[in-house]
């Protein structure tokens, strides 16, 4: 038996092109081609089709785990869009306590803004909650794939908060590390992955 990854991006095509109010929407205002607003993707229809994926996976394929990938939110996800209710902004507001996105010295959102990784992660384990338990009825366990950028200090400790949430809600996770793109060396990236090893964490 294996493992079956389920990648959100692909499913979203028709959904986008029935309900394009659905898109995320990047920092820049922009709509996504490829991900669905973060609080569709947790708490709207969306969310019922994957985890209903997940569900068919668990119940009729002989594998031991189902692992999702692709959920990277750091550049869209950024209402609001006011036909959308609710909208994105008003989840984030709601659950930070703030007033507004963070914002950069130029009034553009900071995207790396540690209460919009807090609060990403929070969705995010919201699904990912819904998911394992889908998985553990059928005796399957449920991974999720995290990335990590070993380049940028203020991303990694980003990241780290949001694997300390995802091993809260899934069985383990897998650490993807693009050293290429990033152009990092691929040993900093080992080192990287052995300290979270010690640190408890297991992927």
């Amino acid at each position: 038996m294996g493992t079956c990854g389920c990648d959100d991006r692909h499913p979203f095509t028709k959904l986008r092109l029935a309900h394009p109010d659905k898109a995320a929407i990047n920092a820049l205002g922009i709509p996504s081609t490829d991900l669905v607003s973060t609080v569709e993707m947790v708490n709207g229809a969306y969310s019922q089709r994957l985890l209903a994926m997940v569900e068919y996976i668990a119940a009729n394929y002989p594998v031991n785990s189902i692992s999702i990938t692709e959920l990277q939110y750091r550049v869209d996800g950024y209402g609001p869009d006011p036909f959308r209710t609710p909208c994105v902004c008003t989840a984030y507001l709601a659950f930070s306590k703030r007033t507004d996105w963070p914002r950069n010295s130029d009034g553009s959102i900071n995207i790396d803004g540690p209460s919009i990784g807090t609060w990403r992660s929070y969705m995010i384990g919201s699904l990912l909650s819904k998911a394992t338990a889908i998985a553990h009825k059928y005796g399957k366990q449920l991974y999720m794939d995290v990335n990590m950028n070993v380049n940028n200090m203020a991303l990694m400790e980003i990241t780290l908060d949001k694997i300390q949430v995802m091993l809260q809600n899934a069985d383990k996770i897998i650490v993807w590390g693009y050293f290429a793109e990033d152009h990092s060396r691929p040993r900093l990236l080992y080192r990287s992955v052995n300290s979270l090893a010690s640190s408890g964490w297991t992927g």
